[in-house]
Parts: C-alpha cells; structure tokens; sequence
C-alpha cells in the first residue's frame, strides 16, 4: 500500500512540473509573439539619412585610407538621386554603409530615424529593404539559369512560388528583358542583358531603396536608354528612392532630381540637379564638369547666340535650337 501511495504522489509531482513547464513555455511564446523576429520584413523605408560617417580601410596600417570622413546627408523620399565625384572620392564606400555591407567606424545609418546598426540581427532584413546593384554584373550572377538568378533574392524572403514568379517576370519587364531568357544560363547573355539582368535581382525584392553603382558603364545608347527607362518606371509604381552613382553628367543630367557632389572622402555640396549644374566651378574643384550639351550652349551663348541658360540634357538643348531656328525662318 505504501509502493502505490509513492507512485502515486510522484506522479502527481511529475504532472504538476509538466503543467507548470507548459504555462511557462505558452508564456514565453505569448511574450515573444509581440516582439519582431529576425525573419519579419523591417516597415517600410520612407527616410534615409547618414549621420556624421567615418570609414577607414585597413585601419592601424600604412595601408590606411581615410574613405569617408564624417559624412552626413539625407535623401528625400522617392527622388532619384545620383552620387557624383572622382574615382577615390567615397561614393562606392557611402552607398555600401545603406544596407549594412560595410560598418561605419563612427556615426549612424539611419532608416526611418533607426540605426540599422542597433540590432545587428537585423541587418538580413535592411538588405531586403535597401537594394543594391554593383558594378561589375557578374559578381552577383552564380545561379543556372535567368529565372533562378533573378529569383534568387524574392526565394530567399520565404515568399509564396507564385509570388516569386510574379515578381521574377516583372522584374525583368522593366529592365526591358524578354520571358526567352529566362532559361537561358545567365553567363551566356551579353554584357547589356547581364547588367540588366543584375538589377532585375534586386528590383524583384522591391526594395524601398535601389542602389545602383554605374548601372549604363559600357552601354551604348539605347542600352543606356532602356535601363534608365526602367528605372523611371520602378521609381513611378513603387515610389521607391533610387540612389545612382555615375562617372556621366549626361545620365546624371537626365534622369535625377538631385545630386550629391563627393570629393576626398566629403559631401561637398548636395541639392537638387539643376541648381549644383549651375555651379561649374565648384564642380571643376571636385574634378567634374557640366554635361557637354551645356558647354556647348555656353560656347553659343558666348559668341552671342540668345540660347536660355540652365539647360543640361539634350532633349532640352534640341527643343531650345529648333525654337531659335523657328524664330529665325519666322524673321526671314
């Protein structure tokens, strides 16, 4: 009678510490149910500012160079903005800080007014929301196929397969490849359809922040055309902020709202893109110069041609040269 009566109230010991381990975990699971997991998509990006950045590579060394010294700046919301400034001026290294690539030394990243870097656990969902296409295409191509490769980024934010093709399709639509390529290997494609391919990736993310660093290096014309065009039409369906490093005043000229001018690791001035053209010796200290249609209506001007000032694309230098001609036959 004693055995049963043991058994019995160590049964009973036992059941109480399970029922008490399963409020304990039901707890700790409602807890953490209010708290955002790493795998949960960040809000939406509606600011992006730098606060007071400093980089070095290969800090300690006589190797070290200085990249980005105390650099502060902030992009308006859904405006296209290109990055210009000589080689070794700090662009490539300011855009990389966006999306957690490279980690200041000092200062803040900042997206919607949070430090990117205050929970590093994060960092996986920042890259989800800040785009970024490099340079070189080929250093972000290593799946088998187009398809695969574009996917590769929506697959990776756990999404639905129909979802993942829907975007994949998209995606390519608006770097102007067709759906025949998509089971194409995409290190058969040709140096235009790579790069195009290359932002394709990133832009079936819809990324709140697309990056682009020489997104038309190499391209003729209507290569040139076609990418921007389809940056036009990401920025228009998804009000998305597009950041744009270019060597080309031209490109620079024709598709951004705004521009940031780098020299020796500094933010030498930023605003919008037709006021920092009206700046030409500002630029020459930085190593730039205007686009070369604005030379050239400034050679006009100074031979004493009537053209306006503040014309900086050739859609607008052509439109300025038919109405003087138009003027002209009218007065003969």
């Amino acid at each position: 009678m004693e055995l049963w009566i043991a058994i019995i109230a160590l049964s009973a010991v036992l059941l109480a510490q399970a029922v008490a381990a399963v409020i304990l975990l039901f707890a700790i699971r409602k807890k953490q149910a209010g708290r955002q997991t790493p795998d949960e998509p960040l809000e939406k990006i509606e600011s992006v500012e730098l606060q007071d950045i400093v980089y070095t590579y290969n800090p300690g060394t006589p190797q070290a160079v200085r990249a980005l010294d105390h650099v502060s700046v902030s992009f308006a919301p859904g405006h296209i903005v290109g990055i210009i400034g000589h080689t070794g001026s700090g662009k490539s290294t300011l855009v990389q800080m966006l999306n957690g690539l490279l980690r200041p030394e000092s200062g803040r990243v900042l997206l919607n007014g949070k430090d990117i870097w205050e929970k590093p656990h994060r960092i996986v969902q920042v890259r989800f929301r800040v785009g970024l296409v490099m340079q070189y295409p080929d250093y972000q191509r290593f799946e088998e196929t187009v398809e695969k490769d574009v996917s590769f980024g929506p697959r990776n934010m756990k999404l639905p397969e129909e979802e993942i093709k829907e975007r994949a399709e998209r995606a390519l639509r608006f770097v102007g490849l067709d759906r025949d390529v998509m089971e194409k290997s995409p290190f058969d494609l040709s140096g235009g359809q790579k790069r195009r391919a290359a932002i394709a990736g990133v832009m079936a993310m819809q990324p709140d922040v697309l990056v682009l660093d020489e997104p038309a290096a190499g391209l003729d014309p209507r290569g040139r055309d076609i990418i921007f065009e389809g940056i036009r039409q990401y920025r228009a369906s998804t009000g998305a902020t597009v950041l744009i490093i270019s060597h080309s005043m031209e490109d620079m000229a024709s598709i951004c709202d705004d521009l940031v001018v780098m020299d020796h690791a500094r933010v030498l001035v930023s605003g919008p893109t037709n006021e920092i053209f009206l700046q030409p010796e500002l630029l020459a200290g930085a190593g730039l110069d205007i686009p070369k249609v604005t030379q050239l209506l400034e050679m006009l001007r100074q031979k004493g041609v009537p053209v306006s000032s503040g014309i900086f694309t050739v859609d607008r230098a052509v439109a300025e040269l038919s109405r003087l001609l138009g003027r002209g036959e009218g007065a003969s």
